[in-house]
């Protein structure tokens, strides 16, 4: 019989591993369970096959622990590497919203829904419809430098939308693939990353991001905007937009950049015509209500000009200006338009009034003072820039530092403008600040340390309401929340 000490270590020996077995302490106990010769020395030999038994079974546990311990460690491993497949094709597709960044307001499919294939199924032709699935919908999508045409870039981005996986690195398979699963155009990202798909061991990680996107259109319109060159190294304290070819040559100032973009500046309006208002050939033709034509702002708007205090306005009000017979009219907008040739002297707006100006020739500002008081307790709640407007068919802007533009937008595609040093402003816009206007144009040529545009109140809705502008598209923020899901 088996005495209870020889079951107790026998029991106690099965739990232990190869190692802690080989330990000469370990290798004396077994010893001791051998039984010497005695009465009972028949029963020796089979002892000791069962020992070897307990001792075979005992290492075989170990190794089969040692290979689970095996399996789960590259478990993890695989787990590890196909996060990192999901979080390279994070990357990758950031990428390729930074380049295309209209699409980052719009779905990747409207109501996810995608073919076996892997392509997207929209197809619908209203605004709503869009999504990158169907993408002949969203406007301005090369809007950034290097997109090509806008249809190369609606191309692109349908040939790049689809669920099917895709390599992280063309050149090292190994790294793994990665799919779309999902975009949202609040900006949530879904990205399912995986390695060794269709193989033992294969691993699959899904992993959702937040990606800021901010929609310019809320944000401050750019002070400048030129088609061709900026020269002179002038300082901005205002975002300027140009052409992603051809010399910017300015230094913006606490933050603001210089954006280079492909976007096409709209053209101002063209000059109210004269009508027939009587059918009668033989009775001169009139400008519809609301339009006037006079030579020049000296000679054309009653009041009187001394220093910073302006007496001369516009629209041209009896209970305004000194000297006026009559009110001018608005037209069915509420809108007071004039034609002039010249710009010959300082004026101001009737608080709460728009006006739209068309000047015939160049326009000389130097000295001048234009101010759409939108400080003064009258103007409306929304007043900017874009109430009072610019136009122009001649050539050359040109300004100085004792020039003083407060709110005014000068919508003048084909005018060079030049800003000279010299001259001191007589008055301000607020906060020390002399030029709050919205200036585009041709070019700009400003003399090397002027400060010579600063930031407008105004935003981008703005010049969207006031023109056919083609906004400039969203701006992309850096990765906020990962949300990593095995």
């Amino acid at each position: 019989m088996l005495h209870s000490t020889y079951i107790y270590e026998l029991l106690r020996i099965k739990t232990l591993n190869p190692i802690e077995m080989s330990k000469p302490g370990m290798r004396k106990s077994l010893s001791s369970l051998i039984p010497q010769k005695t009465s009972d020395s028949g029963f020796a030999l089979p002892t000791v096959i069962g020992m070897g038994l307990i001792v075979l079974l005992v290492a075989l546990t170990a190794v089969l622990r040692a290979q689970d311990d095996r399996t789960v460690s590259q478990s993890k491993q695989e787990t590890s590497r196909s996060q990192l497949a999901a979080e390279a094709g994070v990357t990758k597709i950031q990428a390729f919203m930074n380049r295309y960044r209209s699409m980052a307001k719009y779905n990747a499919c409207n109501g996810d829904d995608w073919a076996s294939d892997g392509s997207c199924n929209n197809t619908g032709t209203t605004a709503a419809d869009a999504s990158w699935g169907n993408p002949n919908l969203i406007p301005h999508l090369n809007a950034s430098c290097g997109t090509g045409t806008l249809a190369d870039s609606r191309t692109a981005l349908s040939n790049w939308t689809t669920t099917s996986w895709q390599l992280v690195d063309s050149a090292d398979p190994a790294k793994g693939e990665y799919r779309l699963l999902r975009y949202e155009s609040n900006g949530t990202l879904t990205v399912e990353g995986a390695v060794m798909r269709g193989e033992p061991g294969e691993s699959f990680s899904t992993v959702t991001v937040r990606i800021p996107v901010f929609d310019i259109l809320n944000e401050q319109v750019a002070g400048l905007w030129v088609q061709n060159t900026i020269s002179g190294n002038p300082r901005m304290d205002s975002d300027v937009v140009g052409p992603c070819t051809g010399s910017l040559t300015a230094s913006p100032l606490n933050g603001k950049a210089i954006i280079r973009s492909q976007l096409t500046m709209p053209p101002a309006p063209s000059i109210p015509a004269k009508v027939d208002h009587d059918s009668n050939p033989s009775t001169p033709d009139v400008y519809p209500t609301g339009v006037y034509e006079f030579s020049s702002i000296n000679s054309g708007v009653p009041g009187t000009n001394s220093g910073s205090a302006i007496g001369k306005k516009l629209p041209r009000l009896i209970s305004n200006n000194n000297g006026a017979t009559a009110d001018d009219q608005p037209d069915s907008l509420g809108i007071y338009n004039y034609i002039i040739n010249s710009i010959d002297d300082s004026f101001e707006i009737v608080p709460g009034k728009a006006v739209n100006i068309w000047v015939t020739g160049d326009i000389n500002l130097e000295n001048k003072i234009l101010v759409n008081p939108c400080n003064d307790p009258g103007a409306a709640l929304t007043c900017g820039p874009f109430d009072i407007r610019i136009y122009g068919t001649g050539s050359a802007l040109t300004l100085n530092e004792a020039t003083v533009v407060c709110d005014v937008f000068f919508h003048l595609p084909g005018y060079a403008a030049s800003f000279t040093s010299g001259g001191t402003a007589e008055r301000d816009c607020g906060s020390g600040q002399k030029s709050t206007g919205v200036y585009w144009l041709n070019s700009w040529s400003g003399a090397d340390g002027t400060n010579s545009v600063t930031s407008p109140r105004a935003t981008w809705k703005g010049a969207l309401d006031a023109t056919s502008i083609s906004v400039p598209p969203p701006r992309i923020g850096p990765v906020q929340r990962w949300e990593p899901e095995s």
